[in-house]
């Protein structure tokens, strides 16, 4: 079957392919971007004219970096200066964000946040205010990410130096250039940046804040439309759009000359989504998951081996166990069987090579792949049946395209447009794979040897980097530019077509996004008694002194938590009652808590983890064979459910109501009247056991202790019978002793909000595994399958990366922030930073991970 029929005519570059609606979440859109690089010495200049006032400035801009590391002088933004020794630069140094100043008012000075921004898969929004006229010497240069202020510094020589009232150096200076990718001669070897640039937009004479440019909605930081402020005599407003990439919107008329940036570069990858055909963030290889042999260049859409030695297998950055999904690769070069453009399930295969990256495991399982010497198609996604082959061996400026129907479990391949044996996506005839289950990690993927290289098109750039005609075709829902049309429902893997459901979407509701169910504050104790902030009223809590040895305290709405009712995590005592009324009150955006030692010592610092349900409203759940007390959140992916033991024995199992809308993947149960015991935790992910049982319900793990997971297939808490889409099954005198009162809270992966899986370490502290979860993450819980403490990182103590403030559950143990309990949280999931046995021995551990925001709409972190 042809697909190249139905072609739309494009003009200019990848920006001007027009269409998709606006979803109305973004009060403002940016259309398109501009990809750079250092090889291609690529910049953007402009000669400053006179200011309207020296003493004050404000810039913006949206940038995308393209790894993670490297010289500081491929990753810096922003370079202005008269000559070698006379310059400023700002952007990314290394992994840190660093402002420099050489000559001028403050000679050499530095500005280095603590922060190490390492995120790739997403932008970051920075703005810089200059204001020289304030009073407190530390205000007169600020820097926003993301809509907040870095106050901690590793370095911070820069604003000791500005007087009051000086002008800044270099920066809105007449006569300077202002260069936006390097500047050659002034602190810059060489011009050109690796990253991605939208919207700049400067302001001379203006001292804004970062809620010029952007604004918090439903939790996202997301842009706003910057055409009503002013602009002053050197202000520019930069769209980056296709045929004018250096183009001043603001007015002013104020053009930066484009030098090595093709128009080409010109991408439909953008902070936004829903106008214009930019789909947000598009599908990538990843930097995060390449392994050293990887070369990944041209705004991660080229990957090759850097060796000839040995062969590289990178993956991708998005994505997609459900949907159906169309992609294309160009072949740039290839011996007689490489590349080998592909899908690879990287949940579930071997950890990350740190020299090969993820895609080693398909040299021999072959997960999803077509050979480039013969044109088979060999898959292993779990039972797996190769259909039909057929696909004709390629070479060199080849298109392989790959259509992906994730829900019907097939995938066909074509070359140039043609899918081999009447194979045909739109009707689901004759694909060339088929397979049962669901891979949990389904993304591209290729194996790359020596010099050969590929290029993929997942939407963002039709042209292939420059080496091929855009050709303007667009997915169902307008997105992207392919060079081939895509079959109806077929779609570009971009976050704007990332499925997420309607009850947590920020743009579908105002109240039940993920900040409003999963929340956490910190406070100070003290003498007095205290009233918490909130984001929603919780219905379950975890609250503990992490500075010093404390128990975890547990709390639930089901069980009403101003009784001061508590579980403690780190023993299998029962319930028993705070000797002090800590709880006071529990209010839609509040929790009071009362003065003593338990909860409010003075000088102590708290945190607080919370759930939202249903606001303690519960209901008798009749499914199972036990009935059982339910009150479930508005997502469908978090319940709490009590119930009535009926025997000791085991091999009298019951089945429970847990009212989420499909299986749950996580439950975390304990018994907490009656007998004590063991808190009891069941993962869908680890799959079976080595002592005889066949699925994860065959065993279980403790959350009290560090034990290794318990496979006696004499006492299986969890029946041996896997969840379903209405019930759960218990056993036993843990979970159904007689007459024993049980609690569970259970948990059902959530795109864009709640994600429980596995993941296996590699031990190395370079390159830890990168860890996909489809949001932004909020918390992580972790466990290795053998000995090992259960650990938690979150973004309320670690606000920025690296995140290195880890807390033991199983133990009393005060915070650890040491140098083993490293990870990087990301826009997309997480990435070890050690190789320690908290989170990255070389064995298989569980997480359990909540969202601060959908990778759908996410900032970079």
């Amino acid at each position: 079957m042809s697909l190249g029929a139905n072609k739309q005519a494009l003009m200019g570059a990848a920006g001007a392919a027009g269409g998709g609606a606006d979803s109305g979440f973004y009060t403002h859109q940016i259309a398109s971007s501009l990809r750079n690089s250092s090889s291609q010495n690529g910049t953007l200049k402009r000669t400053a004219g006179t200011p309207t006032n020296s003493t004050k400035f404000t810039m913006s801009y949206w940038v995308k970096r393209y790894n993670d590391s490297g010289p500081s002088e491929h990753n810096l933004v922003f370079t202005s200066g008269t000559g070698g020794a006379s310059y400023i630069f700002w952007g990314f140094a290394g992994t840190d964000f660093d402002l420099q100043t050489t000559g001028g008012n403050w000679s050499t000075g530095y500005l280095t946040s603590d922060a190490m921004y390492r995120d790739t898969s997403a932008y970051y929004h920075h703005v810089l205010t200059f204001d020289s006229t304030q009073s407190t010497q530390a205000d007169r240069l600020k820097i926003y990410v993301n809509g907040e202020r870095i106050i901690s510094f590793s370095v911070e020589s820069v604003t000791s130096g500005i007087g009051s009232s000086e002008a800044f150096s270099f920066i809105n200076q007449s006569g300077v250039v202002q260069a936006y990718g390097g500047l050659s001669g002034s602190g810059h070897g060489t011009e050109g940046a690796d990253n991605q640039m939208a919207e700049i937009v400067f302001n001379d004479g203006q001292s804004y804040g970062p809620d010029s440019y952007g604004e918090t909605k439903n939790g996202v930081w997301i842009p706003k439309d910057p055409s009503g402020l002013t602009f002053g005599n050197n202000g520019y407003w930069l769209k980056m759009a296709a045929g004018a990439r250096g183009t001043d919107s603001s007015g002013n008329g104020n053009n930066f000359t484009v030098n090595n940036i093709p128009e080409h570069d010109v991408m439909l990858d953008s902070p936004t989504f829903n106008s214009d055909s930019n789909g947000g963030n598009f599908l990538t290889w990843n930097p995060l998951s390449q392994g050293s042999y990887s070369t990944i260049r041209e705004g991660n859409l080229i990957t090759a081996s850097n060796t000839g030695a040995d062969a590289s297998y990178p993956s991708g950055n998005i994505c997609f166990p459900t949907g159906k999904w169309y992609m294309e690769y160009l072949i740039g070069s290839q011996s007689e069987t490489w590349p080998h453009p592909g899908l690879v399930d990287i949940a579930s295969s071997q950890a990350q090579d740190v020299t090969r990256g993820y895609f080693w495991a398909l040299r021999y399982k072959y997960n999803g792949v077509v050979e480039a010497s013969s044109g088979d198609v060999m898959s292993n996604f779990g039972t797996v049946t190769i259909v039909n082959t057929g696909v004709a061996a390629y070479s060199p400026g080849d298109i392989i395209s790959w259509y992906v129907d994730a829900d019907n479990k097939k995938a066909w391949v074509a070359k140039n447009g043609t899918i081999p044996n009447s194979g045909n996506p739109a009707t689901g005839a004759y694909p060339q794979i088929a397979w049962t289950g669901t891979p949990p990690g389904l993304t591209i993927a290729s194996g790359v040897y020596s010099s050969y290289y590929i290029t993929l098109n997942a939407g963002s750039d039709g042209t292939f980097a420059g080496t091929k005609t855009a050709q303007g075709n667009k997915d169902t829902t307008g997105y992207g530019n392919f060079y081939y049309a895509p079959p109806s429902g077929f779609l570009a893997v971009c976050t704007g077509n990332l499925p997420i459901a309607d009850s947590i979407d920020p743009a579908q509701t105002d109240d039940d996004f993920p900040k409003e169910l999963f929340f956490m504050s910190e406070y100070a104790g003290n003498s007095s008694g205290r009233t918490i902030t909130t984001e929603n009223q919780p219905d379950w809590m975890w609250i503990r002194h992490y500075t010093q040895s404390q128990d975890w305290y547990v709390f639930d709405s089901t069980r009403v938590i101003t009784d001061n009712k508590v579980i403690i995590t780190n023993t299998t005592a029962l319930e028993s009652t705070l000797p002090q009324s800590n709880v006071t009150s529990v209010g839609s955006t509040s929790v009071g808590i009362s003065s003593g030692s338990w909860l409010n010592s003075p000088g102590s610092t708290y945190q607080m983890w919370m759930w939202r349900a249903n606001g303690g409203t519960t209901s008798t759940n009749t499914t199972g064979s036990a009935n059982s007390t339910v009150q479930v959140d508005p997502s469908g992916g978090f319940s709490i459910v009590k119930w009535t033991g009926t025997s000791d024995s085991w091999g009298n199992a019951i089945t429970l109501g847990h009212g989420l809308s499909r299986a749950p993947t996580c439950i975390i149960a304990k018994k907490y009247a009656g007998n004590a015991d063991d808190w009891t935790v069941f993962f869908s992910d680890y799959g079976a056991v080595s002592s005889g049982g066949s699925t994860a319900a065959h065993a279980n793990l403790v959350l009290n202790t560090d034990g290794a997971i318990y496979t006696n297939q004499s006492y299986k808490s969890w029946g041996g019978v896997m969840p379903t889409s209405s019930v759960f099954t218990v056993d036993g005198n843990n979970l159904n002793g007689a007459s024993d009162t049980i609690i569970a809270y259970c948990f059902a992966n959530t795109d864009g909000y709640i994600k429980s899986g596995t993941y296996k370490g590699n031990a190395n502290t370079a390159q830890g595994p990168f860890v996909y979860t489809g949001f932004k993450p909020a918390f992580v819980l972790n466990k290795p399958l053998i000995a090992g403490n259960w650990r938690q990182q979150d973004i309320s103590r670690s606000p920025f990366n690296v995140t290195q403030s880890s807390l033991t559950n199983n133990s009393t143990a005060a915070e650890d922030t040491g140098a083993s309990v490293k990870i990087d949280l990301l826009s997309n999931g997480f990435k070890m930073r050690d190789s320690s046995t908290p989170w990255n021995q070389a064995t298989t551990y569980v997480y359990l991970a909540f969202a601060e925001n959908p990778f759908k709409y996410a900032t970079a972190r």
